[in-house]
């Protein structure tokens, strides 16, 4: 027995036992970074320990490099006239080739050999100062990350989530609900589960790794390509099949069941790409494993990609994806007061939502510095839910009867055709120039019963007549056109400015012209200091223009909405000017040290007619959506301040580090005139990730990995509460002089992940650990009314709800 025990742990830990080496592929695309055109002729090598490999791109810019090692390479790019690139540390399984995508910079002037050691690949030719690239396989490497883009780059200096539960992000303390989120050139809805409408986040993403390539997040100042967001932009591509041949990766785990399938189409070049999710909660559920809430979310998603080359007409692809969801938080059999992160203890609640987009491509070159792209999309998304009220006694026993007090159906379906030309005069200037338009269809409807707490007969309740909120069908157009310009002056220094306009006809006050303007100048082979402008403006979330406020103002005369009028019908967009002044120092080939300073005004934010401390600036980062009880203009302004600093090491010698530092100021100016912390003003926050990979043998068939990341941040912020008012609305309502004068205690917690990989000739495989808040710190997330059924004039009508406490998450994979 001990004997056949030895040999089990050898075969798995990798005792030197007789195998042969395994191989596999390394293959992608290389092209010009001012034009995006395939570039031919590049050479390409790997030196592994035994020999050095290489091979050179086709006419399209294509390569594929065979029988290299598993493990982790440096891969160099090497092309006359344009600066050498280096992919550092690219790993190689066996269970499936892996894809790199290079964009290559042309040189200003004919000089010797500078190496170019790139972190990661960035497919956009105009990678902005204030962009994070990355690629996909570090939303596996981070810790907490759950192969999610949204929580990966919460790791990053200015990003913050928001809510444990949800993936919403904080950038540099904008409202998750100016996040835009873009794929393949195509903006798209919410790509998450249980999305509500305004905002750009939820408990779990539609987006899928597995179909992703090498993407992209802007933090701030972003490009002129990119307009209607405020926050930042996630900038993501779908990678394309394998043309040579089929394979599978199959992933079960605590998050999902998945399948993913991909190979050639024939033997042109064409090929797909398809994966399926679906939820697998309910299976742990009943087992009693703890997954966050007592509810059982259910969900499925999938994404699809299908690319057809040609050798006159261009390249066409097919891209899709899409996901549905539903929830029922069931309270009234519950018998005493929970504690819950989704729902509340006085309500029935049932959710469902649909997400999905579907778009057409054609990429093709007018010439050999010349790209054009056109795109044609259509998304849709639809979300739904009712509430039914619960009543309960004085010792919290719920009276029979759940009376119908809520519900809502919001439907939104945009067309949209996009085009865009891409042009490389020469190694110094280069232009790209579009627009984006799109047709809105909008079909909502929202109707609530009012009652305050003291209104206890299911009955009475029942006989209430709903008061619509919403009841509109529409639709509008939009036009985005833009251009950008690239100068590279010299080797040194390097200019770009561009110009987006937006215009649409849902009203009179949707017209915006700004311009976006960046600096760079590297002054030594180890310092790069840059310096971008933008002015960035942003259509309110859809469904606020079509609300029915209860009252209008009129000569600061209060005057109730009998006529049910679309009062905000004509807001404008809000604005907001950014300034970011950055510096990197590259202290060796391994480790960098950047700053960033920035400075954000907003204006033209939304704010109630009579003086309040209510403005839309706060909205957008809880399964709650704002409805407008007054008239609203644009007249809040706001401002976000800060400075962060990051040290990184990036991954060399089986080791990553990452720590980061962000110190930051949030405040908005709403009608009264007075000046609040926004909801996202934690004044700090920090994070430590760091991780090895341990290969276990000599044939690096067999890796452990281990990663940590903790987090510290300044705690949410609150308000005194309006117990008359609270009571009267059933919610949180705050004293409009004390809106978020408070704050929780900081925020802390530790995560870590265990990774074990092995590597057979056909197969790779993967086992993952993920520890979230591995001491199970409590963090408090926010104050939830929540009435003392004994007596109900109680000064304190609310309870303390908290983040997620200890969650073990694991995932098996194996790719063949």
């Amino acid at each position: 027995m001990k004997t056949y025990i030895i040999i089990i742990f050898q075969f798995i830990f990798g005792a030197p036992i007789v195998f042969s080496q395994t191989l596999q592929e390394l293959r992608g695309t290389v092209s010009d970074e001012a034009s995006g055109i395939g570039l031919p002729g590049v050479f390409i090598s790997i030196q592994s320990a035994s020999q050095k490999l290489q091979t050179v791109t086709n006419e399209n810019g294509y390569f594929s490099l065979k029988s290299i090692p598993i493990g982790r390479h440096d891969v160099v790019f090497t092309f006359p006239g344009y600066y050498q690139q280096t992919a550092s540390q690219i790993s190689i399984s066996s269970g499936k080739p892996t894809e790199l995508n290079i964009s290559l910079k042309e040189r200003t002037v004919q000089m010797e050999e500078v190496n170019v050691i790139s972190k990661t690949e960035l497919s956009d030719q105009m990678a902005a100062l204030n962009s994070k690239s990355f690629r996909l396989e570090e939303t596996e490497r981070y810790a907490a990350s759950r192969q999610d883009p949204a929580r990966m780059v919460q790791s990053y200096a200015g990003i913050q989530g928001t809510n444990d539960s949800r993936n919403d992000i904080v950038v540099r303390g904008n409202s998750p609900a100016g996040v835009l989120y873009r794929i393949d050139d195509m903006d798209i809805p919410n790509p998450n589960h249980f999305a509500v409408a305004g905002t750009s986040g939820g408990p779990q993403s539609i987006l899928n790794n597995k179909y992703l390539s090498n993407s992209a997040f802007f933090n701030g100042a972003f490009p002129a390509e990119f307009g209607n967001a405020m926050g930042g932009v996630f900038d993501l591509r779908f990678r394309n099949g394998s043309t040579e041949k089929h394979e599978r990766s199959f992933q079960f785990g605590f998050l999902g069941t998945e399948l993913a399938l991909e190979g050639p189409l024939n033997k042109s070049g064409a090929s797909y790409l398809a994966t399926y999710r679906y939820s697998s909660l309910a299976l742990f559920s009943k087992l009693k494993v703890p997954i966050g809430t007592s509810a059982v979310p259910y969900y499925q998603d999938f994404g699809l990609r299908i690319s057809v080359p040609t050798k006159k007409a261009g390249h066409f692809s097919f891209s899709a994806l899409g996901g549905a969801s539903a929830i029922e938080l069931i309270f009234d059999t519950m018998k005493h007061m929970p504690k819950e992160l989704y729902g509340d203890l006085n309500r029935n609640q049932f959710f469902n939502t649909q997400m999905g987009v579907g778009i057409i491509g054609h990429v093709y070159n007018l010439g050999p510095r010349t790209l054009m792209k056109t795109n044609i999309a259509i998304a849709a998304q639809g979300v739904d839910a009712h509430h039914q009220l619960i009543i309960r006694d004085t010792n919290f026993v719920p009276k029979p009867g759940s009376p119908p007090i809520m519900g809502f159906r919001f439907e939104d379906l945009k067309t949209s055709l996009s085009w865009y030309i891409r042009h490389k005069f020469n190694s110094k200037h280069a232009i790209r120039s579009g627009f984006y338009m799109h047709r809105n269809d909008i079909n909502y409807k929202d109707s609530v019963k009012r009652f305050t707490v003291f209104d206890t007969s299911v009955a009475e309740i029942s006989n209430r007549a709903f008061i619509y909120r919403l009841r509109s069908q529409a639709h509008f157009y939009t036009i985005q056109p833009y251009v950008t310009y690239q100068w590279q002056i010299s080797e040194q220094w390097q200019f770009q400015s561009g110009l987006h306009a937006l215009w649409s006809n849902l009203n009179t006050a949707s017209t915006a012209l700004e311009p976006r303007l960046q600096v760079r100048f590297q002054p030594h082979a180890k310092h790069q200091l840059g310096l971008s402008y933008g002015l960035h403006s942003q259509f309110q979330s859809t469904y606020l223009y079509f609300t029915v406020p209860d009252t209008n103002v009129i000569s600061n005369n209060r005057v109730f909405n009998n006529e049910s009028a679309l009062l905000n019908k004509n807001l404008g967009l809000s604005r907001a000017h950014h300034i970011v002044l950055s510096h990197l120092f590259q202290l060796n080939t391994n480790w960098s040290l950047r700053t960033e300073l920035y400075m954000q005004y907003l204006f033209d934010i939304p704010v109630y007619t009579i003086p309040s401390a209510v403005s839309a600036i706060n909205r957008g980062a809880t399964f709650s959506r704002f409805f407008p009880f007054y008239t609203m203009q644009n007249t809040g302004t706001g401002q976000n301040y800060g400075a962060e600093f990051t040290l990184e090491k990036r991954f060399s010698k089986h080791v990553f580090t990452l720590v980061n530092l962000t110190l930051y100021d949030s405040k908005y100016k709403a009608s009264n005139n007075k000046v609040f912390n926004t909801d996202f003003n934690g004044n700090f926050s920090s994070n430590v990730l760091a991780g090895f990979e341990y290969p276990l043998n000599a044939q690096n068939d067999k890796v452990l990995g281990i990663s940590s990341k903790f987090t510290y941040a300044g705690g949410k912020r609150y308000s005194k509460i309006d117990t008359a008012a609270s009571n009267a609305q059933m919610d949180i309502v705050p004293i409009n002089a004390h809106v978020n004068n408070l704050q929780f205690p900081n925020y802390q917690r530790l995560d870590l992940r265990f990774t074990f990989k092995w590597n057979s000739a056909k197969y790779g495989t993967e086992l993952a650990l993920d520890f979230i808040n591995v001491l199970n710190t409590r963090n408090i997330l926010a104050l939830s009314y929540s009435p003392d059924f004994k007596n109900l004039k109680s000064e304190e009508p609310y309870t303390e709800n908290y983040q997620l406490g200890f969650l073990p998450l694991f995932y098996i994979k194996v790719d063949f």
